[in-house]
């Protein structure tokens, strides 16, 4: 991904300074009409949720054995219980996925599952196609959560259908927020509940700029769409002001957080990164997940 997200730099910078900047067209990529289910979501006063979180209420348990719920009330366990997560991305999202897979070894009721491929985003589907792929992967792990951290690399031009749509432009946004309900709907459709985790703050001014606006997109995008949670994760990593932080006290230890290109995490940065998504899961779907070994950052 480095090389790509070099050249998206550089892309990031034009773009935002001048929507009006070309670049050479991506491949044309076909995208189905998709129909957002309309339900509002629910701001959620629970101590401890993280600002900003967006969410819909799930009535019932993901599945007779896996227990989670975003409905606002506690379920009482009953008999043996197993949930399946999914987690999927770029290669920051390969990055959190490590954290994952770290911090939920010790909750044996979960399986965890990272399906992260670099250089991916959902402008670039002639090169690796989410929507198509995470159909495949439910169709054989048949996941009741689906983690999804995209847009790293989505900080560029579409040119999708004959269509050619400036980075930030109106018709951009219309095109982006497409794509996001065309790949959630593949797995709310097939009875997954969506957590959508943004990339963390970004170094460039002018790329975080697009990463954020990209977050901004799948958050408002979200509200319409049943089953979901948005879940803010770029000031994790970030310093009290909300800048980017290349390093950090953790446990007590200085360490790096980023490495030594700037964007991707350190496996410390994905316990930090992976230690929040744990914590505001469990408040969120009110079961009692929890981090092995919690990588905690100070202010």
């Amino acid at each position: 991904m480095a090389a790509v997200v070099a050249a998206v730099l550089v892309l990031a910078g034009l773009v935002l300074a001048n929507t009006h900047g070309s670049v050479a067209p991506a491949a044309v990529t076909t995208i189905p009409k998709v129909t957002p289910v309309a339900k509002p979501h629910a701001a959620s006063h629970a101590s401890g949720i993280a600002p900003g979180v967006v969410l819909t209420h799930i009535p019932r348990a993901l599945s007779s054995t896996c227990p989670l719920t975003l409905a606002r009330h506690h379920l009482p366990q009953r008999g043996r219980r197993h949930c399946t997560i999914l987690e999927i991305g770029d290669s920051i999202g390969i990055d959190l996925g490590w954290g994952l897979q770290s911090e939920l070894t010790n909750q044996n009721w979960v399986t965890f599952i990272p399906a992260g491929k670099v250089s991916t985003g959902l402008s670039n589907a002639w090169f690796y196609n989410w929507p198509r792929e995470v159909d495949r992967m439910i169709s054989l792990d048949h996941p009741d959560v689906v983690i999804i951290c995209l847009g790293a690399n989505d900080v560029r031009n579409l040119f999708l259908n004959s269509k050619y749509d400036a980075f930030a432009t109106p018709a951009w946004h219309t095109t982006y927020a497409h794509l996001i309900r065309q790949l959630v709907s593949v797995a709310t459709s097939r009875g997954s509940a969506v957590v959508w985790v943004p990339p963390p703050v970004m170094p460039a001014s002018s790329y975080d700029n697009g990463v954020h606006l990209i977050g901004d997109v799948a958050s408002e995008t979200l509200k319409g769409m049943a089953n979901t949670v948005y879940l803010p994760a770029r000031s994790v990593l970030a310093t009290s002001t909300g800048q980017f932080r290349a390093t950090g006290t953790v446990n007590g230890v200085s360490t790096s957080l980023r490495s030594g290109d700037g964007l991707h995490l350190t496996y410390q940065g994905a316990l930090v990164m992976a230690t929040f998504v744990v914590r505001q899961l469990a408040l969120i779907f009110h079961y009692p997940l929890s981090a092995h070994t919690p990588a905690l950052l100070a202010p």
